[in-house]
């Protein structure tokens, strides 16, 4: 599964940053996004990033799994 990821950082530190999988839409990262945005302004030394990630999962049957190479 895909999601997004928001990140804050104040004055160039880590402050905090979205759950993995909170944001699965397109949409609800905007609305995320625009309101990190005015909470945490620029001017006042932070900076909001936004990331997409994609992952991809292939499913096995225990059998599978278990033949897989270690």
């Amino acid at each position: 599964m895909s999601f997004y990821r928001i990140n804050v950082a104040r004055n160039g530190q880590h402050f905090f940053a979205t759950a993995d999988y909170s944001l699965t839409s397109r949409a609800k990262a905007l609305r995320v996004l625009r309101a990190l945005c005015k909470a945490f302004p620029s001017f006042d030394g932070n900076e909001v990033t936004i990331m997409y990630v994609e992952e991809t999962a292939r499913p096995y049957t225990p059998r599978e799994f278990e033949e897989l190479e270690s």
